[in-house]
């Protein structure tokens, strides 16, 4: 355990079954499912999904000028460097290759969102902030399924997943 990754999430983490249930049918109403893997790996490296993502990491930023919480930011790089060596060492060789996913483009997707969700975690369990969308595509991995776009205009529309 870390000094900013709780023991709790660092265990959910590392217990998540990757892909398990990549592309098998799912009944919510407010998803899309892409079962088409090159069309996964155009979505999950399109522009459009990164601005989603790099939109969400600015939205958790902004809280804290809207708020005037800058000495509560400081500790937002020494997270994200917490989470960088945790994802890095100890869950990416637990995520399995996939044929017809380009491993490089969904190790950086999860990467990203990972290293946001245990930022987001943080600042949540000091109640500093209140969102949850990575939160929500964390819960995703969790079930064995890979969000990987937008379908629609952000953020009304729907969350793609594989």
């Amino acid at each position: 355990m870390g000094k900013y990754i709780s023991e709790n999430i660092e265990r959910e983490i590392l217990s998540i079954n990757w892909f398990s249930q990549l592309g098998k049918p799912i009944n919510k109403d407010n998803i899309s499912i892409e079962t088409n893997l090159n069309k996964v790996n155009e979505k999950i490296n399109s522009p459009e999904w990164e601005n989603i993502t790099l939109e969400e990491s600015n939205n958790i930023n902004s809280y804290f000028l809207q708020k005037n919480l800058f000495s509560k930011q400081d500790e937002w790089d020494l997270i994200a460097e917490e989470g960088r060596d945790f994802i890095k060492n100890k869950v990416i060789p637990t995520i399995p290759e996939i044929n017809g996913l380009t491993r490089e483009i969904i190790i950086n997707d999860i990467s990203w969102n990972l290293i946001h969700f245990i930022i987001e975690d943080y600042y949540k369990r000091k109640k500093i902030i209140r969102t949850s969308f990575f939160s929500e595509l964390f819960e995703w991995y969790r079930l064995g399924r890979l969000p990987c776009g937008w379908d629609g205009d952000f953020p009304n529309g729907k969350l793609i997943i594989a």
